[in-house]
């Protein structure tokens, strides 16, 4: 499945394959202090993770994001959402590479949140590490603190936050 808005589609989510997962995976240990798992993720861990929990789950997507360049799409971050009992939640949401463009993270999950928004009923939710950075930036983009716990901070996102995109699925 690939999701862009249809008046640029140089700058998309695409679902991941077995191609994707060692980016995720070299995102993930880098920026594993603002995650749950604080523990380094080995080549054989991940493909266990990718072919064993990750592809038989059918409320599991994961989405790289990717920007066009002269040399095709390349993969510059991630994020995925996933059913769990209180709603759907969004998780792994990561700038992996920065390139010089104009193309924000934030763009790239509004639109996700929007094709969630569009697709799935329930609330979209995230659980938040209370001491990362990042929390600032989801209440920037609508999401509202409802509850914290010692683990995490639980946020839900106010639907009527969310820009509207010419969205596109194939």
């Amino acid at each position: 499945m690939i999701i862009f808005d249809k008046s640029d589609d140089l700058f998309r989510l695409k679902a991941i394959d077995i191609y994707d997962i060692e980016d995720l995976r070299l995102w993930k240990n880098a920026n594993k202090q603002y995650f749950f798992l604080k523990t380094d993720i080995t080549p054989d861990q991940q493909v266990h993770w990718f072919e064993h929990f990750y592809t038989p789950d059918d409320d599991n997507h994961m989405f790289v994001v990717q920007e066009y360049t002269q040399n095709g799409y390349v993969n510059v971050g991630c994020m995925g959402f996933r059913k769990k009992e209180y709603g759907l939640d969004v998780y792994n949401i990561m700038r992996g590479v920065k390139l010089k463009s104009n193309y924000k993270m934030f763009t790239a999950f509004m639109m996700m949140n929007q094709y969630i928004a569009n697709n799935y009923s329930g609330d979209i939710c995230c659980k938040v590490l209370p001491e990362n950075p990042a929390r600032k930036w989801y209440e920037s983009l609508g999401f509202e603190e409802q509850y914290k716990e010692e683990e995490f901070v639980f946020y839900r996102l106010n639907k009527s936050k969310i820009p509207q995109f010419d969205l596109e699925v194939k």
